[in-house]
């Protein structure tokens, strides 16, 4: 099991580090301005100036002739209430992936998420009619949204490939075993250097709890105190609620993971319009 380790280990430490080699096409070309309808959500999600800067809330489209749109209600549970019961699946399986913090009590919070760059759950449903080049060419062509949901997807199914290796009896496994666990890593990290939006922190948080050989909650503590500083006003909640369970946790190593995500100062910051 050592090339795996090894690997994934690589894989890892390129997004912990926010390397990426994006070419200059995609650095240089301008976002999407579509905007899904927003309805949403009460709570305070402030977002400071200097926390708040490379947020980019372009939101997924489809053609007209796909599908009627997915409305985006009041409250998530109105969401998921007037949703399909696959609909409402997918849903609540992303909130839980990403601790919670999809979810919202009115449209002015919705709003706000929107603002801080967080995908809508009419963004994660209508990314379904998608396929991965298609959000590839969004994301190229500046769509930050749909570099997001792309990275989910390559989580949940790197984490399906490496739940289907540690089942193995096999001591060794080639580059190929682990491609997707290394495409998700490096994007993540090139999403990160691009974006202080805090949902890159809670996406970050919940790859390294997919892919992690074993469990190290410092990392996921240290990016929810990096989701409150990237301007989630949610997240020092969610902190002190994952604290208050794990309760025997590293302050170094949730410092170590606090400064792998906090925002980007603005010399770091790419202007990306």
């Amino acid at each position: 099991m050592q090339l795996k380790s090894t690997l994934l280990f690589s894989a890892l430490l390129l997004a912990t580090n926010g390397c990426s080699q994006k070419t200059s096409e995609v650095a240089a070309t301008s976002a999407e301005t579509t905007q899904s309808q927003s309805s949403g959500t009460a709570a305070s999600i402030g977002a400071n100036p200097a926390t708040a800067s490379g947020h980019r809330s372009a939101a997924i489209s489809t053609s007209a002739a796909s599908s009627a749109p997915f409305p985006n209600g009041n409250s998530w549970q109105e969401t998921l209430e007037a949703s399909t019961d696959s609909e409402r699946k997918s849903l609540e399986t992303l909130n839980n992936r990403y601790f919670g913090a999809l979810a919202y009590s009115s449209k002015e919070e919705l709003e706000q998420l929107r603002k801080l760059g967080f995908p809508s759950p009419a963004d994660w449903i209508k990314a379904q009619l998608l396929s991965d080049n298609d959000l590839q060419e969004r994301y190229q062509r500046g769509n930050m949204v749909a570099g997001m949901i792309y990275a989910d997807r390559l989580i949940s199914r790197a984490e399906n490939d490496l739940r289907r290796l540690r089942s193995t009896n096999t001591t060794t496994h080639n580059s190929g075993d682990l491609a997707v666990a290394i495409e998700a890593a490096v994007l993540i990290g090139e999403l990160k250097s691009q974006s202080n939006s805090p949902f890159l922190a809670y996406q970050y948080a919940a790859m390294r709890r997919a892919l992690d050989m074993e469990p190290q909650p410092e990392r996921t503590a240290g990016a929810l105190l990096a989701a409150s500083a990237r301007g989630d006003s949610r997240a020092q909640g969610f902190y002190d609620q994952f604290s208050r369970i794990h309760k025997d946790m590293n302050a170094d190593l949730i410092a170590i993971n606090f400064e792998l995500n906090k925002p980007n100062t603005p010399a770091q910051q790419p202007r990306r319009r």
